[in-house]
């Protein structure tokens, strides 16, 4: 059975990570900034929209599209919820998994989002950063059409 202190470090070490996905949320929030989006990865990370076919490897080129993102999405709440966090036992690899519900203005469309995010996480100098994020769509679509009739929106513009 694990010590007290262990299991301390653990219920530390998931409250770390959930304080970064809503650092995550916050910086895509407040207009996509990719600086603050990019410090929060590793430097091999990898970011993926499943449905998309869309992936980017590399803190680098995950800062070069959400840097572009900024310019293309003008408003974005995302509401994450339902997390499940699992913390390895050598305390510095983890793995989660979320929900996002998320209204947002992309190229002046109205847009809902319904997701998931399977994310794995490494803690690097004692700070825990993402190693992946890899989000799986419900749907994603304009608010106009929803997700009867048009369940994953594909416009190229959003994945240049």
């Amino acid at each position: 059975m694990a010590t007290l202190e262990q299991r301390v470090q653990r219920l530390e070490d998931i409250e770390a990570i959930r304080r970064l996905k809503q650092e995550y949320a916050g910086y895509c929030d407040a207009g996509y900034d990719p600086d603050g989006i990019a410090s929060l990865f590793t430097e091999d990370a990898t970011w993926d929209a499943m449905e998309l076919n869309f992936h980017l490897a590399g803190r680098q080129r995950i800062h070069d599209f959400f840097a572009g993102v900024s310019n293309d999405n003008s408003f974005a709440l995302h509401y994450i919820l339902g997390h499940l966090i699992d913390v390895a036992d050598d305390g510095v690899n983890a793995q989660g998994t979320w929900y996002i519900w998320m209204p947002a203005t992309i190229h002046g469309d109205a847009t809902w989002t319904a997701a998931q995010y399977t994310d794995t996480y490494k803690k690097v100098d004692g700070r825990w950063l993402f190693a992946s994020v890899r989000i799986d769509y419900g749907f994603f679509t304009t608010y106009e059409k929803g997700w009867v009739e048009e369940r994953i929106r594909i416009d190229e513009r959003d994945y240049a």
